[in-house]
């Protein structure tokens, strides 16, 4: 990155021309100091760009009418021989290769083998994404989040091990059903009170749920329907037995 600093080709592997304040701390990867993040990296980050970026590019293209038609055509609009016009194909092969890439980076465990196929999927993307959306990024896609899954995300595996490893995903869950969600219902007074009173309530709802549902599943606790369907098919295994 320095080199790339100096050398002004920042653009070529997606930084601004900022310098770095950790380049004077000697012995520190900043990269293997924090952890990287699949849900802030692309579900939040770079496939919101890519949606972005697709719809102004068909509405620079065809115009506003085609817009509503991104989900329910599988060609989105015309192709034409205009000179640098995007043709159907492009758009849909760069979500192909997001969700190979996207597949390959919720593996559970990698081989060496694995990593490198990983690394291919997000190159690949990569290129296609640059060079249809980089006119349509008012920072030439100079994106730390671009930065650092292409050029960092693979190390951090071979050193860390599988992305679902050290992911926030699960507290960003937890954070928007104990957090979020109670705070949209306070009155925005006392907000701390309010929302561990409604955690509390929310808890002692479950608890006395769950209490309340017998370890045997009773006949009656069905609708007809369901009944009529499970009798159906234990007297169908008492048949085979």
């Amino acid at each position: 990155m320095n080199l790339h600093y100096k050398n002004n080709t920042e653009k070529n592997v997606s930084i601004e021309k900022v310098r770095n304040f950790f380049w004077n701390v000697l012995d520190i990867n900043i990269y293997a100091a924090t952890v990287p993040d699949r849900m802030h990296h692309l579900d939040l980050g770079l496939f919101h760009y890519q949606l972005s970026f697709t719809k102004a590019l068909i509405l620079e293209q065809c115009g506003k009418s085609f817009i509503d038609k991104m989900n329910n055509h599988n060609n989105l609009y015309q192709d034409s021989n205009r000179p640098n016009f995007i043709k159907n194909n492009k758009i849909t092969e760069i979500y192909l290769k997001w969700n190979k890439m996207y597949l390959l980076s919720r593996k559970k465990n990698y081989e060496e083998s694995d990593i490198t196929r990983l690394q291919e999927s997000i190159n690949e993307w990569a290129k296609l994404f640059i060079e249809l959306f980089e006119e349509y990024s008012p920072s030439k896609l100079q994106f730390p989040k671009l930065h650092s899954w292409v050029f960092h995300i693979c190390s951090s595996i071979r050193e860390f091990g599988a992305i679902n490893g050290y992911t926030t995903e699960t507290y960003e869950s937890l954070h928007k059903d104990y957090i979020k969600k109670p705070y949209k219902l306070t009155n925005k007074k006392e907000i701390e009170k309010q929302i561990m009173k409604i955690i509390r309530r929310k808890t002692i709802i479950i608890e006395s749920s769950s209490k309340e549902i017998p370890k045997i599943p009773i006949a009656l606790k069905y609708s007809k329907k369901l009944y009529e369907f499970v009798y159906k098919m234990l007297k169908f295994i008492s048949k085979q037995e």
